[in-house]
């Protein structure tokens, strides 16, 4: 069994793979299975105004994702992906809900976790109905002051 756990505050990932059925219908690439998670979540997520989360696979030259998952907060989350043993962890995906301009960007925990992982990352944005990729090493961070404090964020590619 292989165990991924990464934390930061609020933003755990645990995916732990088991021999469960396919979450999703298959998809030929990342970005596509990244889109339809986050399209059929966003609306749940900005009426509850809570984030879900979720993760990517691939199996068999497919790629799927889990059934979003929340921890019912506006900020942050904690998942535990179950997927097939022969699977391969390849994404991670989760949504930002609200008004706040922040939101239309990577937090700098959301950052550290695709640095991490080594693999990219989707927001799904409520606010503006978009969805966003980032990829460590491809895509830029900027540093932003928020609360008094230094951030790194990313904007991030809208897929």
């Amino acid at each position: 069994m292989k165990k991924f756990i990464i934390g930061f505050g609020l933003l755990t990932i645990a995916a732990m793979q088991h021999g469960t059925a396919h979450a999703s219908d298959a998809f030929a690439s990342v970005d596509q299975a990244a889109s339809a998670a986050l399209h059929e979540i966003m609306p749940t997520s900005a009426s509850e105004v809570i984030e879900y989360a979720g993760c990517l696979y691939e199996q068999k030259g497919k790629v799927f994702y889990t059934v979003p998952e929340t921890s019912s907060e506006a900020r942050g989350f904690n998942i535990h992906c179950r997927f097939p043993q022969s699977a391969k962890l390849v994404g991670i995906f989760h949504t930002h809900p609200g008004d706040e301009e922040t939101n239309e960007v990577f937090s700098q925990p959301d950052v550290e976790v695709a640095v991490k992982l080594g693999l990219p990352s989707y927001i799904g944005i409520t606010r503006s109905s978009s969805i966003k990729r980032f990829i460590a090493g491809k895509d830029k961070t900027s540093i932003i002051k928020y609360a008094g404090t230094f951030l790194a964020t990313a904007k991030g590619t809208i897929i």
